[in-house]
């Protein structure tokens, strides 16, 4: 989807890029650097197809071979992170 079509759908639900990037807590250049594709972040890729209610790969296709980063609070990671954190904390 091309950039203006991207801002157009935000509009079209009654938002502007100072509210979405408000509601991500990232800067308004960071999601306007993501529509016009001079910065990457799934995480703001992929919140922008969820507001305009598209899918992400239509919106950003450039998208669909890249993996969204896995949250480190969740499973394994968590308990290895604590763990780490456990061994740092002993030096």
């Amino acid at each position: 989807m091309k950039p203006a079509h991207i801002r157009q759908a935000i509009a079209a639900q009654g938002l502007n890029l100072r509210i979405v990037a408000q509601a991500l807590e990232v800067s308004p250049v960071s999601v306007g650097n993501v529509i016009n594709r001079r910065q990457t972040s799934f995480r703001i890729a992929e919140a922008i197809a969820k507001i305009i209610n598209s899918p992400l790969f239509e919106v950003f296709p450039e998208y669909q071979h890249v993996s969204p980063r896995v949250n480190p609070k969740e499973g394994e990671a968590c308990q290895k992170i604590a763990e780490v954190r456990k061994i740092i904390a002993q030096l």
